[in-house]
């Protein structure tokens, strides 16, 4: 089935005039910098909450081979001559803008050496990871996920290796940035849709913590770590709502760059709100790490005007499962090692594919190809479609075969010696579901197998009997649908 121009959507925030950090806009000079003029108008990049006390704004005209060029100047507390090149005394001197008022006294303090908070980049961290299974009948909630606010989140992350951690790393390796932490809410246990007042709650108090933090600094980027296998029973698509309170907040001109998990559902409305979506590249998951660290180099690089990120996505009709999954082995990891070429290639920003997980079941659940190139939407649309082409080729195969349970206790009942390992697939919590499910024990015993299964089975109150029995003894118990009574 091949995938034709239809098939592919192209965001393209700064052409649609939402990511451009250079619009113009008109902020006040301080009076006694400028005699004749009040207001001026000068790119959003230049913008910085100005006081007489602590900001020279200026035209100056410096000649270039043999023209003259007027530009407007901002002395920035501390900023470095890397900076602000014209930062000299000369500079001002031989300025010619007849508008200018300044004498020795100015000229000598705008040169003065001052401190450097004011130069910084501050960039908001937030967090909201969460993956459901809507056929669990026990509802999340709040009180399922870990939150760590302000300071905390930072301190959380500093000592784990997840994609925050990853983040912070290139963030703190780059001397012109001050980090905002806002929020942080991640739920790793098993969990059906998340109960609406939960949502609410953690939307609220997500939002109102981006809120605080815009007070209290000038935000210049953002960096939105999700899953992207979230459900509420208010909302369908809890991370595009999560952006749609960060944009809100933080206004249209500043990048949000957003990291998710190769299993989320990737919506138009995420598309929509954030400059560039960052996925990982490995399954099972040992690049948390690393998706941080790329989310945030490419933030950098859009923050400090050296690209324009397009993205590029393209949507595939298939829900996958299965061993053609894992990434260093199966049939997917041709595409993972085409992603990976892209963002390697000279344009290339990010590149990957997303198969969702398949109990999430919301109405944009899909797999997804997505490229984000610096620039170039039709070198994006054709990675993408080729991204989803290669997906496609093998998509056959992207299923688990399956034996029946009967003759999987009975292969068990086969082995000689040792531990077989029976597992549930459908049944797994760390795909959300409730893990109660005593099915194959049961077809065990229905059987009469005389070996050794380990087989997961949720149900505590058959952990404590079996903790006051001790290694080695025995107790009788009822075990499974201890969260979904049905079963």
């Amino acid at each position: 089935m091949p995938f034709g121009p239809a098939r592919i959507a192209a965001t393209n925030r700064y052409a649609e005039g939402r990511g451009s950090r250079h619009h113009p806009v008109t902020i006040g000079i301080p009076d006694r910098t400028w005699r004749d003029a009040t207001e001026l108008a000068i790119p959003a990049h230049r913008v910085y909450p100005l006081a007489a006390q602590d900001a020279v704004l200026y035209l100056d005209s410096i000649g270039r081979g043999g023209m003259l060029s007027n530009r407007l100047c901002v002395f920035r507390i501390g900023c470095p001559p890397a900076h602000c090149p014209c930062l000299t005394r000369a500079c001002l001197a031989t300025s010619s803008d007849p508008m200018l008022s300044y004498d020795r006294d100015l000229t000598m303090w705008a040169t003065q050496t001052l401190t450097a908070k004011d130069t910084m980049s501050r960039i908001l961290i937030a967090e909201c990871k969460q993956e459901v299974s809507t056929f669990n009948p026990a509802p999340s909630r709040y009180e399922d996920f870990r939150v760590v606010k302000g300071a905390d989140l930072l301190d959380f992350h500093y000592n784990t290796r997840e994609e925050v951690g990853g983040a912070l790393s290139v963030f703190d390796a780059a001397a012109d940035v001050e980090l905002v932490p806002s929020y942080g809410a991640s739920s790793n246990t098993s969990g059906g849709v998340l109960a609406a007042e939960s949502f609410n709650r953690l939307l609220h108090d997500y939002s109102s913590a981006i809120a605080t933090a815009r007070d209290l600094n000038t935000i210049d980027a953002a960096y939105i770590c999700l899953h992207g296998a979230m459900q509420a029973e208010n909302e369908n698509d809890p991370e595009g709502a999560l952006l749609h309170q960060a944009r809100r907040i933080l206004g249209e001109q500043i990048p949000i760059v957003v990291s998710v998990d190769i299993h989320g559902i990737l919506t138009d409305r995420m598309l929509q709100l954030a400059d560039a979506v960052v996925v990982y590249h490995t399954y099972p998951h040992i690049d948390f790490y690393e998706t941080g660290v790329r989310a945030a180099t490419l933030l950098l690089k859009i923050l400090r005007d050296e690209i324009r990120p397009v993205t590029a996505r393209v949507k595939i009709p298939t829900l996958a499962r299965g061993d053609e999954m894992i990434t260093a082995t199966g049939a997917v990891g041709e595409c993972i090692r085409k992603a990976q070429e892209i963002e390697a290639g000279v344009d290339g920003l990010a590149a990957g594919v997303m198969w969702g997980n398949p109990f999430t079941d919301v109405p944009e659940l899909r797999s997804n190809a997505v490229v984000v190139m610096d620039g170039d939407e039709e070198a994006a649309q054709t990675l993408a479609l080729d991204l989803a082409q290669r997906f496609w080729t093998h998509h056959e195969k992207m299923q688990v075969p399956l034996a029946s349970l009967q003759d999987a206790v009975q292969q068990a009942a086969a082995v000689a010696a040792g531990t077989v390992v029976m597992m549930d697939a459908a049944d797994a919590t760390s795909s959300g579901a409730s893990g109660d499910s005593n099915a194959i024990l049961r077809e065990a015993l229905h059987q009469g197998y005389e070996g050794t299964i380990l087989a997961p089975l949720v149900d505590q109150a058959a952990v404590e009997f079996a903790f006051r029995a001790g290694v080695g003894g025995s107790f009788r118990a009822h075990l499974g649908g201890a969260v979904d009574g049905q079963r």
